[in-house]
């Protein structure tokens, strides 16, 4: 059922409907780095105060368990931490927000490990605003079934 309702093709307008309303958490410790993806969402048509940062895993935590949100945008190392700790904890959340994933560095086998843990979609460094528009349309679908 949820796969037939991704795959109708929507409208430009319908479009920037979905992504005024959508809320979006963007956890990475590199202050640039989260304001440059605002940025970029912004330009999408999602609106600023939707728009939420963490720049630690447990301040990343404590923001998922007070709110929900339909994306999940994570860097893959966070300080000297790796993201996938907190795939234990989103396993534990009664939604399942959509999780893309930042990077520069990431080998394909480390991808694709990254997708069997959930990820939708994994976001090469330096972003540019075609590769976030792509993978938002991609799971905007999937995303407006979150909340």
């Amino acid at each position: 059922m949820n796969d037939q309702i991704m795959k109708v093709p929507l409208k430009l307008s319908q479009l920037s409907r979905l992504f005024a309303r959508l809320e979006v958490l963007v956890v990475d410790d590199v202050l640039v780095a989260r304001r440059n993806l605002k940025a970029l969402l912004l330009q999408l048509g999602l609106e600023a105060e939707r728009i939420y940062e963490a720049s630690s895993l447990p301040e990343a935590v404590e923001v998922l368990e007070s709110q929900r949100f339909h994306f999940l945008v994570l860097d893959y190392w966070i300080g000297t931490e790796k993201c996938v700790g907190m795939f234990d904890h989103l396993s534990r959340l009664d939604y399942d927000p959509v999780v893309l994933m930042m990077t520069s560095d990431l080998t394909a086998d480390q991808i694709l490990i990254l997708k069997d843990k959930g990820v939708k979609d994994v976001l090469l460094k330096p972003l540019n605003l075609h590769a976030v528009s792509t993978a938002f349309n991609r799971q905007v679908g999937r995303a407006i079934l979150v909340k």
